[in-house]
């Protein structure tokens, strides 16, 4: 039997091979005495004259192959040590002569090939006679790799080198080193190197190891994730994943990049400027930088950001909160909030704002209109009505508060009263066609055709688009033949 090397694990036997062993190996061992003493020529001498020796025993090793085989072996060895190149090749090629499926000798074989310098090609040669005998070989294994990357054969090398890492995960790094030592650019590699070294517990390499796979890969945002994760305070990372995300045109990815660095480094907030002024009406990166100016204190400049977004997107009103936050008595605000969510019919929010305003400023007949018209339209006439008196405390002759209340009194069943509200209507300004309609249909529920023919008619001439209104109005049903002049 033998071992990985080839090397026989039982003895030669007895007799007449163990004979002829002892006294070569007599030889040998004087040998190896002269090479320890630096006399190498002597050295090479005995070498040779075992060699003698045992041309004189061809009969005895025809009987015992696998002895003078090992013996060959042995003497090759010493030649190889000794720079005898051409006898150790002699040699060896008499031991495969005798044994050829003695690893050991083709493995020295190909050692010797290697040492001649020119002759690469005839020891991978050897190397594959090896591993054909044993295709687990290690170091045979090892030795072709490395064969192949002197004579430029990198792909097959690195192949080698991704077996070796299976079969020998012991010695993963200096194989992966053998590997980037071929291709120091391969990212993957680097990663590769950067995942063992965490095995080892040697974080500080692996980080290492996983940036310079980074900087060669930045499009890599898992990567960058991961380095992150192990060095929270590395902001180099996050400015190269942010900057490669930019020049790519992704600018909204590379703002969320950017946000994470500017909330531990709050003076690097011009990087969101550099997006903007790419991409200036960007309402994602603009909204970003105002919650950032936010969080570092700079109110008012994230107040203007927060305009310019309203001016974006009108329809967005949570902007008018973010500003309130910090100017929760700034009037033209309020007014705008409340008249944006007055339009969209959202009254019960506009409330709110426009009774702040009239706490704010309650000698402001406009802020009282504004409450009014909101209580009117959700149908709180008696609270209207009150907003109403307010303005026209402060301004009697304001016909719009005169012609709501009247609304809101005709809507209550109050008819007396809404129509002394529409008359004050008329006699500031004659010319109101909803003054006159309203008075119509009040005079409808009396039954008096020729006030109602004669406040419609008016109305129709001040505002001929109530015509249709007027034709479907249930105040005018009970006498539509009386009016079917003026209704058609």
């Amino acid at each position: 039997m033998r071992s990985e090397g080839g090397r026989h694990t039982a003895a030669f036997g007895t007799g007449k091979a163990e004979k002829i062993k002892k006294e070569a190996q007599k030889m040998i061992n004087g040998a190896k005495a002269l090479q320890v003493k630096g006399d190498k020529e002597k050295a090479a001498a005995e070498y040779r004259r075992v060699m003698r020796f045992l041309r004189t025993e061809e009969e005895n090793a025809k009987k015992y192959p696998e002895t003078f085989s090992q013996i060959y072996i042995e003497i090759a060895h010493g030649f190889y040590a000794l720079d005898e190149n051409d006898h150790a090749l002699e040699c060896l090629e008499k031991a495969i002569g005798l044994d050829e499926d003695n690893a050991e000798a083709w493995m020295l074989k190909a050692a010797v090939y290697v040492a001649m310098n020119t002759m690469n090609e005839y020891a991978l040669l050897c190397l594959d006679h090896v591993l054909k005998l044993q295709p687990d070989n290690k170091k045979a294994l090892l030795k072709k790799a490395n064969i192949l990357r002197v004579i430029g054969k990198m792909d097959e090398a690195l192949e080698i080198y991704e077996k070796l890492i299976e079969k020998d995960p012991k010695n993963t790094m200096k194989y992966i080193d053998k590997m980037l030592s071929i291709k120091p650019d391969e990212p993957k590699l680097w990663i590769k190197k950067g995942k063992t070294l965490l095995k080892l517990k040697d974080k500080k390499g692996a980080l290492e190891a996983l940036k310079k796979a980074y900087a060669l890969n930045p499009d890599d945002e898992n990567l960058a994730e991961v380095i992150m994760r192990m060095d929270p305070d590395n902001l180099d990372i996050l400015v190269k994943k942010g900057e490669t995300l930019e020049n790519d045109g992704k600018l909204k990815e590379a703002a969320d990049v950017y946000a994470q660095l500017i909330e531990k480094d709050p003076s690097k907030i011009s990087l969101l400027d550099r997006l903007i002024e790419k991409d200036p009406d960007n309402q994602e990166i603009l909204y970003k930088k105002a919650v950032l100016l936010e969080k570092s204190g700079e109110v008012d400049r994230a107040i203007e950001i927060y305009q310019k977004l309203l001016e974006l997107d009108p329809e967005n009103l949570s902007y008018y909160d973010k500003m309130l936050k910090y100017r929760p008595d700034d009037a033209d605000l309020l007014l705008a909030k409340g008249e944006a969510l007055y339009a969209k019919d959202r009254f019960e929010e506009a409330l709110s704002a426009f009774r702040k305003l009239t706490e704010l400023f309650p000698d402001d007949e406009a802020m009282w209109h504004n409450l009014g018209a909101t209580l009117l339209a959700m149908g709180k006439y008696d609270e209207a009505i009150k907003a109403f008196n307010e303005v026209s405390k402060r301004n009697p002759d304001d016909i719009t508060a005169w012609l709501s209340k009247g609304i809101c009194f005709y809507r209550l069943g109050k008819a007396d009263i809404a129509v002394n509200s529409f008359n004050q209507v008329i006699r500031r300004d004659p010319n109101v066609g909803t003054a006159w309609y309203y008075k119509a249909k009040l005079e409808a529920a009396k039954g008096n055709v020729q006030l109602v023919k004669t406040f419609l008619k008016r109305a129709l001439d001040l505002e001929p688009e109530r015509k249709e209104k007027a034709a479907k109005d249930p105040d005018f049903e009970k006498m539509r033949d009386e009016l079917k002049d003026l209704l058609g």
